[in-house]
Parts: structure tokens; sequence; C-alpha cells
């Protein structure tokens, strides 16, 4: 079976006996060569089972776009033939009756006769997965991410009502322990996360996940079937950095405010907001994405309010007006997208593949409003100039536990949506709207750093240094290049780990001065 695959201005051929590379004498292309070639339009890759010819273009191309230039596969230079690992991203929810997208029959690799979520895995050089793929079998691997994301807030949840269900004795028992539960579940979510990363579960490569494919996926479970919302959660390249970073930094959290007061509500609350966040980042359904994205702001918001400083009032109102209004235009947006994936409401669906290629059944111009609906909502987040004003307010009055949260994880989730469904639904839109990111990048970077630089309290400042921060990433993802990506991705991973030890360093200078005036802290 022939099949087409798109790619930026061009049609590569799959043939049936597919190229064995390039020819004898000519030049080998290198992974930065080979995507530079495909973002310009310059190349074209020919071939079938992972041996890839790489030919070049005659002619005028298109501009290049982000989605298909990421579908074309992670490229590994090994000499000749070079190699793409994974062609095509999974079809199991695409739309064949879709003018100018992908058509599709069984993935390749897979079993012709099989389901499309049990398929084995493409290798390298062609072979399937074998017995231990991981959507193979029903084995535990399917639970793990529905696990990191509902156990925290489940146990959450449960510690938190206990004292007021159980008599006084019991009750008083379980307010002693519960912020040990809810290290050791942290801890536990954390030794599941490494253990996935590391490769450890099967034989899981995650350097060879394309664009659209995941790991860890489940079998959807249909949650409200009238709509079209499924349980479905799934990771790959771009989530489990996310995932595991989150799994980090809520058990140094809890670590840094051990003591704090009323600690049976205060590390319980963390845990939820644990697992709301890491439910974003695996959430392949937009109406349980949106859920879990509005239910992190609960905590946060009881953080900020019960646990802050003077003014925890004023910062936790403006920290829940900024984002949940933002939020709401979000919703908005998600909302039109589920509007265009079918024409009834039994052939619609909130699952994030048809979301994602809800796109094609739009005007342009209803593409750039629905863009600019997510811009806004995920700009918020990160935040970006001028939506930032609520984070530095926030940063100082929230509880040292609360500020590394807010920064090490919260923050990215802006980045991590603005790329998951903004991006990658509507890249064109993207493209047309590069000056507009490439200025909320260099406003965000250049004045938060220069605002920084004339504060005089220690957790302000270091806030205007995470607004700066979230101007570069805005720039890396406006390149709307491979590297630029990369280096977006890097940004959000390192500052995840820097700036939550920066308010924790923060919190025990205020510990020890009673505090933040960076002033009153000269010996």
């Amino acid at each position: 079976m022939d099949d087409d695959i798109p790619l930026p201005g061009h049609r590569a051929d799959i043939r049936r006996q597919g190229a064995r590379g390039l020819s004898e004498g000519g030049p080998v292309l290198g992974p930065t060569g080979v995507l530079a070639g495909l973002a310009l339009g310059q190349v074209r890759l020919a071939g079938r089972h992972g041996d890839v010819r790489v030919e070049p273009l005659r002619g005028p191309a298109e501009p290049p776009l982000l989605r298909p230039l990421l579908r074309a596969g992670a490229i590994q230079d090994g000499g000749a033939p070079v190699r793409v690992r994974g062609l095509v991203r999974q079809e199991g929810h695409r739309r064949d009756r879709q003018e100018g997208r992908v058509q599709l029959g069984p993935r390749l690799g897979a079993d012709p006769e099989g389901h499309h979520r049990q398929g084995q895995r493409l290798h390298p050089d062609g072979r399937g997965g074998g017995p231990l793929d991981i959507r193979a079998g029903m084995g535990g691997e399917r639970m793990i991410l529905t696990i990191l994301a509902l156990a925290p807030i489940l146990v959450g949840l449960v510690l938190m009502a206990l004292p007021h269900l159980l008599p006084e004795a019991s009750a008083s028992q379980v307010r002693k322990v519960s912020r040990n539960i809810c290290m050791g579940v942290a801890l536990a979510l954390l030794a599941i996360s490494t253990w996935a990363a590391a490769t450890s579960l099967s034989d899981v490569d995650w350097m060879s996940i394309d664009f659209g494919q995941y790991e860890l996926e489940n079998t959807p479970f249909e949650i409200i079937p009238q709509i079209g919302v499924s349980w479905h959660v799934g990771a790959d390249a771009l989530s489990l950095p996310m995932v595991w970073l989150t799994a980090l930094v809520v058990p140094l959290s809890m670590l840094v405010e051990w003591d704090a007061k009323k600690g049976h509500y205060f590390h319980p609350l963390l845990l939820v907001m644990e697992g709301a966040m890491i439910g974003v980042f695996v959430s392949l359904d937009l109406f349980v994405f949106y859920v879990f994205w509005e239910l992190t702001l609960i905590p946060m918001f009881f953080l900020i309010l019960v646990w802050g400083g003077e003014d925890r009032r004023y910062a936790a109102m403006k920290f829940f007006i900024y984002t949940f209004t933002a939020s709401v235009l979000m919703l908005i947006g998600i909302l039109v997208m589920y509007f265009n994936t079918g024409a009834t409401l039994s052939d619609r669906s909130f699952d994030m593949s048809a979301m994602l290629d809800s796109g094609a059944q739009m005007s342009e111009g209803l593409r750039h409003l629905v863009w600019f609906l997510l811009l806004v909502g995920f700009a918020t987040k990160m935040p970006s100039v001028p939506v930032h004003t609520w984070l530095p307010d926030a940063h100082v009055q929230a509880p040292t536990a609360g500020s590394m949260i807010l920064a090490g994880v919260m923050l990215k989730m802006g980045a991590y949506g603005f790329l998951r469904v903004a991006v990658t639904a509507f890249p064109a839109s993207t493209v047309v709207f590069v000056p507009l990111l490439v200025f909320m990048g260099m406003a965000s970077l250049a004045y938060g750093a220069w605002v920084c630089m004339g504060q005089t309290n220690l957790k302000r400042m270091v806030a205007y240094s995470s607004v700066s921060h979230m101007g570069l990433i805005f720039l890396g993802i406006a390149t709307m290049q491979p590297l630029g990506i990369a280096g977006a991705l890097f940004m959000m991973f390192a500052h995840g780990i820097i700036s939550p030890l920066l308010f924790a360093v923060a919190g025990a200078f205020k510990h020890h001065y009673h505090t933040l005036e960076i002033g009153s802290m000269r010996g």
C-alpha cells in the first residue's frame, strides 16, 4: 500500500521498495542539516521502514510549518543511509475525510488486523516492537500515568476530610501523620516517574518518540460519551520531563515547609496540586486538560490566602482573577475547536488528535481568532508582558513552598500548553503572528531583567527574573525552527530546577532575618 505523507511545501513518496539511502559518494547530511533543509523546503524524504533518501526539491516551496516538520521524525546520523524513526504520527483519531490531511490505514510496522493502539512500534530498521511493546498488552504500564495524576489528588482529599469524619482521638492521630503520608506519596510518585524517565519501563526509548506519538498510553475510557469526553492519558518527550520535574519539586517544597502551621491541610494541598499539574501534562483529552488546568488554581489560591504574608488576600485574589479570566478565554477557544471536530454531536470529540485537526474545518480568520484566545490563556499563565503583574505579588506573599511550585511548574504549564495546543493545532497562524511572539518575548526578556535589577525585595527580584526567563522561552518558540523549540524546552526544564531553589534560598533568608529586604541582610 502506498501512502503519501505531507511535508512542508511538498510530498514525500513512501514506496513499497524503500530507498536504501543516499547515492554512493554523495554527501551525508547530519540531523541538523536534514532538519534545516526540511524547514527551508529545500529537501524531501523518500523511503519506507526507516530507510530514507534525502532528495533536493526544485521550484518554490511554501513557508515552513512546525507541525509537519516535527512529524517528519527524529532524524539521526549514523552514516549512510540517513534513517528516520517513525515517519508518521499515530493516526488513531484522525478524520480521513478531511481534505489535505494524511490518509493512512494501519500504522507502519503494525498488524493490519489489530487495533490501532495495539500495533507494534516501528523501529529504525523496520522491525516491530515485539512483545515488550507497551501498547500491545494490558499490563500495569497503562495505569502508571493514571496513578500519577489521580492518586495524589485522592490521597490529599482523603487526608483533609478524615479529621472531620473521625472521632477526635483518631482525628488527632491523622493530623500528626498527615505530612508523613504526603511525603511518602510524593516520594513514591518521584520514584515512579524517574523509573519511566530512565527507560526502565520495558524498552521504551524516549528519544525515538515522534511528535504526536505517546508512550504509557492508556485505552481511552469514556467519561461523558454524550459529548465525547474520555479519560485518555499519554506521555511523550515533551510532557515526560515536565511530569518528572513536578514529581521532583513537590517533595522538595514539602521538605522546605515541613513545620508549616496547619500542616494537616498544607501538605495535602500540595499533594492535590501535584496531581492536578501532572494531569495537565499527561491529558490527551482537552476537556480533562482544562479541568486539571483549573484545578491547579484552587490549592494555590488557598496556599496564598491562608499561609501567605501580610497582603495575602490582595495577592490571592489578583492571582485568581488574572489566571481564571485568561482560562475562560482559553475555554472559548477550546469550545470553538470542539464544535469544528464534527458536523453532529455524535461526531464531535475532545480527544487531542481530533481537536488538533479541527483547524482544517475553520476559515482563516476563525483560526487566527482561536489561536489568539489560546495565546492569551497560555501567555497569562507563563506569564508574559503585559499580563504578568499578578506574578510578583503572588510570589512575594506566597509561602516558600507555594513560590517553589509556582515558579518551578505552574509557569511551565503556559509554555507547555501553548506548544501542545496552539502551535500544534494552528501552525500557519503561529507563522503569521511570529512578530507578535517576538515582541512579547523581547518585551518580557528586557523589561523583566530591567525591573529585576531595581528590586530591593529578594522574592520580587527572583519573580521578575522569572518573567525575563519566560521571555526567552517565547523567543525560542517564535523561531519556529527545531533548534529554537529545543532551546525553549531546555529553558523550561532548566528554569524549573533553578527557580525553586532560588525561592528556597529566599525562604531560608526570610526565616533567619525575618525580612526579604536585601538591604537589611548585610552584616
